[in-house]
C-alpha cells in the first residue's frame, strides 16, 4: 500500500488557542470569493456566528482588524488580513514541502536501506541543495555557468538540476532512445565511456530531494528554479533586465543571499553580479561543502 503524509499547520498562542489554521485560511479565501461572511459561512457549512467568532478570535490575538464590511463594498480583507492570508499560505506551502522531504527521508530511506540493491548507494548521505532563483531573464543560468568552475576548482563536486515548468523534449526524433520511449518504455538509458543519459517518465513535478539519490556522488546540488521549494536560496535580481521592482524571495526565511547590480535592502548578504568568487566562497563556508 502506498503511504503518504498528511499534516496540518496551526499557529497558536501561549495557551494553545488557535490563531490561524487551515480552516481559517479557507474562511478568509471564501470571504474574498463571495464578498460576504454570511455567504462564506454557508459555503463552508458553518453558522454565521461561528464564522464571526473565528474572525474575532484571530483579530483579538493579532490586535488588528483582518476583515472589514460596509454597505457599498461588502466584506473584504483588510491589508492586515491580506498579509496574514498570504504569509500563512506561504508558510503552509513550505511546511508541506519540508514535511514531504522528511517523510521521504525517514520512510523511503528506511525502505532503501532494506533493499540490497541500494546498499552501496550511501543512503545516509545528505547532499546540500541550494536553489538559484530569480525573475525570468535575470541571468541565473549565466551566473551559475560562471560559478561552477570556481566550485570545481575548490574541490566541490557540483550537480545541477534545472526546473522546467513548461516541459521539455530531450530525445531527437528518429534516434533509438526516442523510438524506445515512443514505443512505451518508462525509462531509457544511453551509456558511453564519457556520458550517461537518462530519459524517464514522471508522474508529478519531482522536487530536488526526490532526485538527489541519482546524484549521491556530488558534494552539492544547485537547482535553477524551485523558488517555492523549502531549500536555501540565492536570488539573482536585475530589475533593469527584467522590469521587476522587488526580489521574488525577499521575505523567504530560506533566502541566503542576493546577487544584484543595484542596492537591495535586505537582511542577507548582497553580492555584485561580478563577485563570482565571493559567492563561491560564501557557499562553501555557509553550506560546509569543502
Amino acid at each position: 500500500m502506498e503511504l503518504k503524509l498528511k499534516s496540518s499547520q496551526w499557529i497558536v498562542d501561549s495557551r494553545n488557542r488557535i490563531v490561524m489554521a487551515e480552516g481559517r485560511m479557507h474562511l478568509l479565501e471564501t470571504i474574498v470569493e463571495t464578498g460576504s461572511i454570511n455567504r462564506a459561512a454557508k459555503v463552508m457549512g458553518m453558522s454565521y456566528k461561528s464564522a464571526w467568532s473565528k474572525i474575532r478570535s484571530t483579530e483579538a490575538h493579532l490586535q488588528s482588524k483582518i476583515v472589514h464590511s460596509d454597505k457599498s463594498r461588502g466584506t473584504r480583507l483588510t491589508p492586515a488580513g491580506q498579509e496574514l492570508l498570504q504569509k500563512y499560505k506561504q508558510m503552509k506551502q513550505q511546511c508541506l514541502a519540508a514535511d514531504d522531504a522528511i517523510f521521504e527521508t525517514v520512510f523511503r530511506g528506511a525502505e532503501a536501506r532494506r533493499d540490497p540493491a541500494c546498499a552501496e548507494r550511501n543512503p545516509e548521505k545528505r547532499i546540500p541543495i541550494v536553489s538559484f532563483v530569480g525573475h525570468s531573464g535575470s541571468g541565473k543560468t549565466t551566473f551559475i555557468e560562471k560559478l561552477i568552475p570556481l566550485l570545481v576548482r575548490a574541490g566541490v563536486k557540483t550537480a545541477i538540476i534545472k526546473h522546467d515548468v513548461h516541459g521539455f523534449e530531450m530525445d531527437k526524433p528518429g534516434k533509438d532512445t526516442w523510438r524506445h520511449k515512443r514505443a512505451g518504455a518508462v525509462a531509457t538509458i544511453i551509456s558511453s565511456a564519457q556520458k550517461i543519459g537518462l530519459v524517464m517518465d514522471a508522474d508529478h513535478d519531482n522536487q530536488p530531494h526526490e532526485l538527489a539519490f541519482m546524484l549521491d556522488f556530488a558534494d552539492v546540488i544547485i537547482t535553477e528554479g524551485f523558488k517555492h521549494g523549502p531549500y536555501p536560496k540565492i536570488e539573482v535580481f536585475r530589475p533593469e533586465a527584467t522590469g521587476d521592482t522587488a526580489p521574488l524571495c525577499i521575505d523567504d526565511p530560506q533566502l541566503l543571499a542576493v546577487i544584484s547590480d543595484r542596492t537591495v535592502a535586505c537582511d542577507v548578504p548582497v553580492f555584485d553580479l561580478e563577485e563570482i568568487q565571493p559567492v563561491a566562497d560564501f557557499m562553501v563556508d555557509r553550506l560546509g561543502i569543502a
